[in-house]
């Protein structure tokens, strides 16, 4: 199996798991700005100092390779409309609090931005953060943050021109 159809059959699988308000803004064509070159863009609600560091996280789950990765398809600029304009605020402020926590964890491991960091040590924190969801046993009362960002970042890909059609 294909990494494309990976995606397919695991965005089907999440059909039932996509919150209302991630599947609101999808059906109500909640898009980023993808015309804006990077050096202009400026995102709206995630820290700018973090942004690198968000792309960065996207593209470790959804890699380039023969296919566009995350980060030609600008998913973090669809993650921040996202958290500005469609989900519940203390979502969002959950979700910033997560990347943050990730670049500390990131600067404390290996001292440097989760952004600036090798591709294999974000490998290894992503697996960390995997394993963490695959054990873990009761529900959480807020979603944790690397349940939000491979949603979003799976939602973001497979709506975009570029995971749709390429």
């Amino acid at each position: 199996m294909d990494r494309r159809e990976a995606l397919r059959l695991s965005t089907l699988l999440l059909g039932g798991s996509i919150p209302a308000s991630t599947l609101s803004g999808i059906l109500s064509g909640c898009t980023a700005d993808t015309k804006t070159p990077a050096n202009l863009w400026s995102p709206s609600f995630i820290n700018k100092e973090l942004i690198n560091s968000l792309a960065e996280l996207c593209e470790t789950i959804i890699p380039a390779g023969k296919t566009p990765g995350a980060k030609d398809a600008k998913v973090e600029r669809y993650i921040d409309v996202m958290l500005k304009d469609v989900w519940k605020p203390e979502e969002s402020a959950s979700f910033a609090q997560g990347l943050a926590k990730l670049e500390a964890d990131s600067k404390a491991k290996y001292g440097a931005s989760f952004a600036k960091i090798t591709p294999a040590q974000r490998i290894e924190m992503v697996k960390a953060l995997d394993d963490e969801l695959r054990t873990r046993t009761e529900v959480p009362a807020q979603k944790p943050f690397y349940d939000m960002v491979k949603e979003l970042t799976v939602t973001g890909y497979c709506t975009s021109e570029e995971g749709a059609t390429k």
